[in-house]
This record gives structure tokens, C-alpha cells and sequence, in this order.
């Protein structure tokens, strides 16, 4: 082989590997030691070009919550800009228009809408919490690793994934004192999915307690519902252990995780869309009625809604039936607070003591401080006084001696 059809001696060629020893025009390089990589190349980089490092399966392919720079700062977004814009929203739909929305929110407190934010809209959040977390834990098969990236077929098993244990806990325990004792067995189903509860043999004796807790707590109501004709109610204590023996609360096979992961995803926030209505409606200050006396032989009339601002001059009224009055207070009698009668009851089932349609909340407070008996002027079927109706001058006897 003669010398130009030589490779150069100082770089080998490409599909050839490295020669054994260096060129005889070249000195030796120095060698590293065999038994660490070269200072400039780190040991990764020294695999075959053909050969691909796996990914990381499992949680491991994400990075720490930490690392994520959208975590933090949109939570704190969330958590204090969607309160104060429901709450405004509130005030909008209690108003009807701009003028009575403005005056709302200058004589409104925050303590108020806070209040009322938080006595109306923590079971929603709390139900939204859960179906996240239930969703996402058992689609978790299907969550696409090797990306810190949210895609919508995997939404809520990555936020369940991401999500602390503390909050997953808090979440689980306001839905617990908020939701009504009818739904508590399904947030018991959703709380063995959500923590990856499920019966193993190991673990009988624990689960057998939990059973015979189970049936002492809500047996009796299963049975006086199956008496009573109550269909709804027994389905919804009976079904969930039932589920839970059947091995519901395990993960879904992949191949069917993502599916259903969109599916119940929609089905999840339609839900909360449609019960998040009645938060909007709800009112923020509370319901009364203000009395205001007549003029000669005028009777006394009854005026309805919500007393927005009392000065030295007037009392500013917005009327359950719309709009806004201004009484004199020389005219203003006297007031009564109208309590909410709430829905009629559909079930006459108990636990405890509690009726199944309360939450352990409202059910303590009935039982602490029955509802007081309802004033008759509170109720719509007695007039009231017409709005608009100018509000005379009291007529002052003048001597002529």
C-alpha cells in the first residue's frame, strides 16, 4: 500500500476504529487514566452514537415541583385574583346594573364577601379538588412521562401527581365537614382512589374494621331508605363498598387511561360549571325586611331585601324585587331579619341525629340553635310597599292665634 492511499496518520477514519498505536511522525498523546472519562467529555457522551440512554419511567421522568417556575406564582394568582373577581361578579348579579353595582361595592365590606365567599363556594372547591385528585390518581398509568409540560390527556393526573399530600388531605377534610351526608360515601370511594387504597390480603383485619365502621354509621339509613322507598339514597350508601370490594379504586390499564382521563376530565368541568351558579347568586348581605310607618292613617308597610347603607338621613334598601330605595329614617320602623328557609327536605333519613341533607357543619349548627319560627312580612305573598312611591312631608300644625 503506498503512501497516499494511507488514511492520515493523526485522525482514523470513520467506520475504522482508532489505531493501536500513534503515528511513527507524531508523538504519543497523554492517556488518561483507564479508569476515569477525559477531562473535556463526561462518561454519557462516550456511548455509541447509535445506542439512546432510556428516559427515566415513572415519576422519576418529571422534575421536582420545585424546579417548575410556573407552580408558585400561578397559585398565588389563582389564589388571590379568582376570589376578589367572584366576588365582584357576585356583587354584579346581585345589582342587576352599574349604578347598584358601584354602590354595593363602596358600602360592601371584604369581610362580608369573604364571608359569604367562603360559606357558599368551599364545597365547590373542595368537590373540585377531589375529582381532580380521584381522576388523576386512577389515569396515572396514562400520564405521558419524560415531560414537566401539562397536556390535556393527562391533565389531572399530572396536577394529582404534583399536587403535596398535605393538600390532597385538607382537600378530603373540607369536602368531609361541607358536603352533605347523602354524598359521603362517594367521597370515601374517591378517597381510597385518590390515596391508592385498595383490599389486599395483607391488610384484611384493617379493612374489616372499616367495614363494620361503615355499616354502624350508614347501615341504619340503607335500611330505613330500602323501607321507605327511597331509591337514590340506598344506591348511593350501598354502591361504593361494593366498588371498593370490586377493586374500582386501582389504577386503569394504560390503554384505557387516557380515554377515560378525557372523558371524565369533561365530564368533571361541566359539573363544576353548572353547580358554580347558585355562588353567583348567592346573596352577600343578609335578607330583611324594614317596616315603614305611615303618615296619619297610612298603615305600615313592609319593604323586602337587603339593607345596603344606613346614614343620618337615610336607609338605602336594595329590594328583593329590584332596585334600590332610599326610606327617610323618621319613617323606618322597625327591622326583622328573614333567615333562609332553604329547599324542602326530599328525604326523611337521619344519621346520628343529622338529616342526610345537611353537611356535619350546617346539621351541628341546627342542632345547637334551631331555626327560629318565620316572620310573616318575610314571606312574598304580603305586599309590601310599591317602589317608587315618593314619601311625604310630615304635615306640621301651625298656630294661627
Amino acid at each position: 500500500m503506498s503512501a497516499p492511499d494511507r488514511p492520515a496518520p493523526d485522525r482514523p477514519a470513520p467506520d475504522q476504529p482508532a489505531p493501536d498505536r500513534p503515528a511513527p511522525d507524531r508523538p504519543a498523546p497523554d492517556r488518561p487514566a483507564p479508569d476515569r472519562p477525559a477531562p473535556d467529555r463526561p462518561a454519557l457522551d462516550r456511548a455509541a452514537p447509535d445506542r439512546a440512554v432510556p428516559p427515566p419511567a415513572g415519576d422519576a421522568a418529571l422534575p421536582p415541583i420545585s424546579a417548575r417556575p410556573f407552580d408558585r406564582e400561578a397559585f398565588w394568582t389563582v389564589a388571590v385574583g379568582l376570589p376578589a373577581l367572584v366576588s365582584v361578579l357576585r356583587l354584579w348579579a346581585e345589582a342587576g346594573d352599574l349604578e347598584t353595582t358601584l354602590l354595593l361595592v363602596a358600602n360592601v365590606g371584604p369581610v362580608n364577601l369573604l364571608a359569604s365567599l367562603v360559606v357558599t363556594a368551599t364545597w365547590l372547591v373542595s368537590a373540585a379538588l377531589v375529582a381532580v385528585f380521584t381522576v388523576g390518581a386512577v389515569t396515572r398509568r396514562g400520564r405521558r412521562t419524560g415531560t414537566a409540560t401539562l397536556t390535556w390527556g393527562s391533565l389531572f393526573a399530572q396536577l394529582s401527581w404534583a399536587a403535596p399530600r398535605w393538600l390532597r388531605i385538607m382537600a378530603f377534610a373540607l369536602a368531609a365537614l361541607t358536603w352533605q351526608l347523602l354524598y359521603l360515601p362517594l367521597l370515601l370511594l374517591a378517597a381510597c382512589a385518590a390515596f391508592g387504597l385498595h383490599p389486599t390480603r395483607p391488610r384484611r383485619t384493617g379493612w374489616l374494621l372499616a367495614a363494620a365502621a361503615y355499616l354502624a354509621v350508614f347501615g341504619p339509613v340503607a335500611v330505613s331508605a330500602t323501607i321507605q322507598g327511597y331509591a337514590v339514597p340506598a344506591l348511593l350508601v350501598l354502591a361504593p363498598p361494593v366498588l371498593v370490594a370490586l377493586g374500582a379504586t386501582r389504577p386503569i390499564p394504560a390503554g384505557l387511561a387516557r380515554p377515560f382521563s378525557s372523558v371524565a376530565q369533561v365530564t368533571a368541568l361541566a359539573l363544576v360549571v353548572l353547580a358554580a351558579a347558585p355562588v353567583f347568586t348567592a346573596p352577600v348581605l343578609p335578607r330583611g325586611v324594614v317596616t315603614v310607618t305611615g303618615e296619619g292613617d297610612e298603615p305600615p308597610q313592609p319593604v323586602r331585601g337587603h339593607v345596603v347603607e344606613v346614614n343620618d338621613t337615610t336607609t338605602a334598601v336594595l329590594r328583593s324585587s329590584g332596585g334600590v330605595e332610599f326610606i327617610p329614617n323618621r319613617r323606618v320602623g322597625d327591622r326583622v331579619l328573614c333567615p333562609d328557609e332553604g329547599r324542602a327536605a326530599r328525604y326523611r333519613l337521619f344519621v346520628f341525629g343529622l338529616h342526610i341533607e345537611d353537611s356535619v357543619l350546617s346539621g351541628a349548627g341546627r342542632l345547637r340553635r334551631p331555626s327560629p319560627v318565620l316572620d310573616p312580612r318575610c314571606r312574598p305573598t304580603v305586599p309590601e310597599r310599591p317602589m317608587g312611591v315618593p314619601f311625604t312631608e310630615p304635615t306640621s300644625s301651625a298656630s294661627t292665634d
